[in-house]
């Protein structure tokens, strides 16, 4: 138990120190389900690395929904069912499909498709594969990092439950240990005794 709590308190501390190390970029402040990471980093490729409002070359400002806007095809699931994200993001997420594959799925214009591995293909024809590795391997690290933060105090728990049954047991070999000393020296005294 005492292995496994260090071992999981190593990996969350190297987790921490590596997701420290973003800039402050928009994939800082948005996170995928399990399984979702390399979708959303592939849906917004080098848009990830873009700052949220403020006056940066490369931002986020946000834009509403419009009736107009054009609903995802059949069978596609939107992204912004699977990710937490800024509000300035939603209308970009609401018209990318996730699918298991792409399959040649109708597009509207604007529209994207990923997979869930990570391949994008817009509504013009432009498809990109293994775009936004490092953004997905933020969002995976990010994921892993809050699965130690649960799974920790459950393991901090059996480790308190295997050292306090460690002391008992300690406490009761003594006992019996004293007990044995004692009952030898009646015993050594018994047979002077006799």
């Amino acid at each position: 138990a005492r292995a496994a709590v260090s071992a999981a308190r190593a990996e969350a501390q190297a987790l921490e120190r590596a997701l420290q190390h973003g800039g402050g970029s928009v994939i800082d402040s948005m996170s995928a389900d399990a399984g979702y990471e390399r979708a959303l980093a592939a849906a917004l490729g080098e848009d990830a690395h873009a700052w949220i409002g403020g006056d940066g070359a490369r931002r986020w400002m946000g834009s509403e929904a419009l009736e107009s806007d054009p609903p995802l095809a059949a069978g596609l699931e939107s992204l912004t069912d699977h990710v937490r994200a800024p509000a300035q993001l939603l209308r970009r997420l609401r018209q990318i499909g996730v699918a298991d594959e792409d399959r040649g799925q109708q597009l509207a214009v604007g529209q994207r498709l990923v997979t869930r591995d990570g391949v994008l293909r817009r509504w013009d024809g432009f498809v990109s594969t293994g775009s936004g590795a490092a953004a997905a391997e933020r969002l995976i690290r990010a994921n892993r990092l809050a699965d130690l933060n649960r799974e920790l105090p459950k393991l901090e728990q059996a480790l308190d439950a295997a050292s306090s049954a460690r002391d008992e047991a300690g406490r009761d070999v003594e006992q019996w240990r004293a007990e044995g000393e004692e009952q030898g020296k009646d015993g050594a005294s018994g047979e002077r005794d006799v």
